[in-house]
Formats: structure tokens, C-alpha cells, sequence
């Protein structure tokens, strides 16, 4: 990847399973096979980070691929945690799939929500154009000027970056 590409965003954590980067004042997370708990819960270490440079809040938006597993009990609370991070600002979860299975994975998402009972605005998205635009009126909102264009350059970025450190095979390791 050129390094033009690179400086779209800070690249913060990667592995098979997941990879994480900063950009503006978001964190993005890609869950492609795996979401383990130590993994998420550096989530914690990099939301803390970014706002120490960004006192006007955080926003997060987590990319869950068609591929990923559905994390366990422990990893779920600390989803619930993560939402009630008084600093973040706006918090999605993108799971871009299609079909029955796709739709059922949103609508656990969207419980975890409602039961974190955070106030954070908070959403799923099934689209990247969607995601992205939700996040960029929400990052108005903070007086951030970050368009929905530049928000799913990230996304794309990082899917990009994770795709070839670590190409896609079709079962989890």
C-alpha cells in the first residue's frame, strides 16, 4: 500500500482478526474472524489516547464482516462497557452482509445497545455509505468538519490495509 494511503489514518493494532486505526477523532475496528477479548479491550487503551488529543469527545465505529464469529459472554459485557465511555460521542457498528443471518446479526447488535443504556448516540448500519454518513452529522454535531466521503476512505483504507497484511480465507483460523 503507498504510503499516500497510509496517512489517511494511524494504524493502531492488526491481526488476523481484527485491525484498528485512528483518524480525526474516531477509533475504527475491523472484526473479520475472531473478536477476542484482550482485542476489544485495548479498544479502552486507543479511546483514551484519542481523547487526550480530542477533548470535544470520540466517536467509534466498528466493522463487523460477513466472516466474523459472534463474540463471547465476556466480550459482549465489555461492548456494553465501551458504550458508556462518557467521552464517546457516537459509537456504530457496521455489518455490511446480506440475508437472515445478516439482518438477525443487527438486531443483536441493536439489543446490546438498548440494554448498555447508554446516551450516546449510537447506530447500525448495514452500508458503508451509510455508516459514514450517519458519523460525519454526528461529528457536525461536534463542530468537526469530517465529511462522509473521508470517514468511508477510512473504512476503506483499513479494510484495504487488513486485507493485505492478512489475505481472506474463507474459514476462521
Amino acid at each position: 500500500m503507498s504510503r499516500a494511503k497510509r496517512r489517511e489514518f494511524e494504524l493502531l493494532d492488526v491481526d488476523a482478526d481484527h485491525a484498528k486505526c485512528a483518524a480525526f477523532n474516531m477509533l475504527f475496528a475491523v472484526w473479520r474472524y475472531h473478536t477476542h477479548y484482550d482485542a476489544f479491550r485495548r479498544c479502552l487503551h486507543w479511546m483514551d489516547l484519542l481523547t487526550q488529543r480530542n477533548p470535544e469527545g470520540i466517536g467509534l465505529m466498528h466493522i463487523v464482516e460477513p466472516t466474523a464469529i459472534a463474540p463471547d459472554a465476556p466480550t459482549r459485557r465489555l461492548f456494553a462497557e465501551v458504550m458508556r465511555v462518557p467521552t464517546v460521542q457516537h459509537y456504530s457498528v457496521l455489518h455490511p452482509a446480506r440475508g437472515f443471518k445478516a439482518a438477525s446479526v443487527r438486531a443483536v447488535v441493536a439489543s446490546s445497545f438498548a440494554l448498555a443504556r447508554s446516551r450516546t448516540p449510537h447506530a447500525v448500519h448495514s452500508s458503508l455509505q451509510e455508516a459514514a454518513s450517519w458519523h460525519a452529522d454526528q461529528q457536525r454535531r461536534l463542530g468537526r468538519e469530517e465529511t462522509a466521503e473521508q470517514i468511508a476512505k477510512v473504512v476503506e483504507g483499513l479494510r484495504g490495509e487488513h486485507a493485505e497484511r492478512f489475505p481472506l480465507i474463507e474459514r476462521a483460523p
